[in-house]
């Protein structure tokens, strides 16, 4: 879906944003190529004119006229005729093989793949990895770094977490590989998590609720909604942009603010979110939003209200 705006970055989208330094020179760098393929990139897509573009990403909500609306984890490979492919995974060892392999599949050798590549000081195997990652690039084909060329705007998820946790972090920064490729690697295998998320946008502000792959019981529905902070924590905001942080896997009602809890009634707060959403958001409709109340969710009027599922 096109739209003139996108929602505030969620963490479940691992939705960081090139600045807009970072998005003249990696488009200077097509030096006039239209074909572009842009892998979760709509930080760039939105900058591209005519029809040569296509912008894969697994979020619906795009400015993007191009929009394939594709979990590169888990789908199959598009072919193009691309001559570039600037992407932004999630800065993980095996999502970066996941992508790399899947966009060379997507085009014809020599095209070239732009992509960041992490600092070593980002997590204690980070040089460890990067070196296994550029060893294995050798084999496909030629590659530069260029330092320090890829920056990022702050998202508010992360700023949230920054504070929290006391985290004095800089500004997201990377260096941006430019890989020309000769061979095409094997695709590497999919990335299941067998998560199933239900998300709303409310104006620019994002809700993620989890449900567990089973039927509502009946006398489930007769407990009362309860949602309580992550295991260890005395705040709604989750300290950590992190995948492998404590307690991130027993998330299961998450905001694009980086509020974070767990809720006993996933399906129940689903029902209530439609219920108010189709009435107008009635008193009792508040009311019954529960703890989510303190979280910082805009109350109507609104101007968008959205709901969409999302499987990994």
């Amino acid at each position: 879906m096109k739209i003139s705006n996108r929602p505030s970055p969620h963490p479940l989208d691992y939705d960081w944003r090139f600045d807009e330094k970072c998005i003249k020179n990696i488009i200077d760098t097509f030096d006039g190529e239209t074909k572009i393929l842009c892998l979760g990139t709509p930080s760039i897509s939105e900058r591209l004119v005519g029809e040569d573009y296509i912008l894969v990403d697994w979020h619906p909500i795009q400015t993007a006229d191009n929009h394939l609306k594709l979990n590169i984890n888990l789908h199959s490979v598009i072919k193009t005729d691309a001559k570039f492919v600037v992407m932004d995974p999630p800065w993980y060892l095996d999502i970066y093989y996941r992508w790399i392999s899947w966009a060379c599949n997507a085009v014809t050798p020599p095209a070239k793949i732009l992509f960041p590549i992490w600092h070593d000081d980002t997590r204690p195997l980070a040089k460890k990895e990067k070196e296994e990652l550029f060893n294995w690039l050798s084999l496909y084909g030629s590659f530069s770094i260029e330092k320090n060329s890829i920056t990022y705007i702050s998202s508010q998820f992360e700023t949230n977490s920054n504070l929290t946790s006391n985290n004095k972090k800089n500004r997201r920064v990377a260096d941006l590989v430019s890989f020309s490729i000769i061979s095409k690697p094997l695709l590497h295998p999919p990335i299941l998590q067998n998560e199933n998320w239900t998300r709303y946008i409310f104006d620019d502000y994002q809700l993620a609720i989890r449900t567990e792959p089973k039927p509502l019981l009946k006398n489930d529905n007769q407990d009362e909604m309860k949602i309580s902070f992550v295991d260890g924590l005395n705040s709604w905001i989750f300290p950590s942009v992190s995948k492998r942080a404590s307690g991130r896997n027993s998330i299961n009602i998450w905001s694009s603010e980086n509020e974070a809890g767990i809720i006993n009634q996933p399906e129940k707060l689903i029902f209530t979110l439609d219920n108010a959403i189709e009435n107008g958001f009635t008193e009792k409709n508040i009311s019954e939003l529960r703890e989510i109340r303190q979280w910082d969710i805009p109350l109507p009027p609104f101007k968008r209200v959205l709901k969409w599922y999302q499987k990994s």
